[in-house]
């Protein structure tokens, strides 16, 4: 019995071993797997390797990503904006060339020169394409430019004389409707923009718009503030919408 027991024993102990090996070499083989399959993932992989692990805990990976490396959604191409010489353009023209072309400092001033020559159409292409193209005289281009379209006055007055002159609505039609709500909205938030009172216009902008109003828009417009002794511009705009 001694020696059947003794003999037991060992078998078990041998059994243990084997097991204890098998578990360390399925538990190395596992990290090195997960590290092939994360050799391409950004940033560096660090494998944590515990040969005392049994197979019920799977190998711990930790990605440490690199700020650098992260990827960035693709974003759609931007339209480089033409300039064509209208005063309500301007601002919106120089705001985007400038963000998108004047400020890179990744150009030389001769393709921001090239660049500002194609977005010129019509009227102020002349100013600049007289001045020879060259790294020194794009700033030259860009301030004359400037010089010729940011005047603040006349932009001012551009915007006015836009609302003053709105198309008459002649019949009901929601497009005519959408389009006259977009120009007198835009020229009034431009106005805005350049500090001018127009929070207390409100009155002579009721008036200017009301009197383009076809008879059915009208009709609205007489309902909607009938019961209101100083109708402001913002309920106007409520029935334009």
């Amino acid at each position: 019995m001694l020696l059947i027991h003794g003999e037991s024993a060992f078998d078990h102990e041998l059994a243990q071993s084997v097991r204890e090996s098998f578990e360390d070499k399925f538990h190395e083989a596992n990290c090195q797997a997960n590290e092939i399959i994360h050799a391409n993932a950004q940033g560096n992989v660090n494998v944590c390797s515990d040969p005392a692990s049994n197979l019920s805990r799977p190998a711990a990976i930790v990605i440490e990503s690199n700020p650098s490396q992260q990827l960035t959604p693709k974003l759609p191409l931007l339209t480089l904006p033409e300039f064509s010489g209208s005063y309500h353009d301007w601002q919106r023209f120089h705001d985007s060339f400038q963000a998108l072309i004047h400020n890179k400092t990744s150009l030389a001033n001769v393709e921001k020169f090239y660049y500002l020559l194609g977005a010129l159409k019509g009227e102020p292409a002349p100013l600049i394409s007289s001045i020879l193209i060259s790294n020194d005289n794009y700033p030259i281009a860009w301030k004359a430019l400037k010089e010729q379209y940011e005047d603040k006055k006349i932009i001012i007055n551009a915007h006015i004389d836009e609302i003053y002159n709105l198309l008459q609505l002649h019949k009901e039609s929601q497009t005519a409707i959408r389009t006259f709500y977009n120009i007198i909205s835009k020229n009034y938030r431009s106005l805005e923009a350049f500090e001018v009172p127009v929070k207390h216009w409100d009155r002579i902008l009721i008036y200017l718009s009301v009197i383009k109003f076809d008879p059915y828009t009208k009709r609205e417009w007489e309902s909607h503030g009938k019961d209101m002794d100083a109708p402001t511009f913002d309920e106007l705009i409520k029935v334009l919408t």
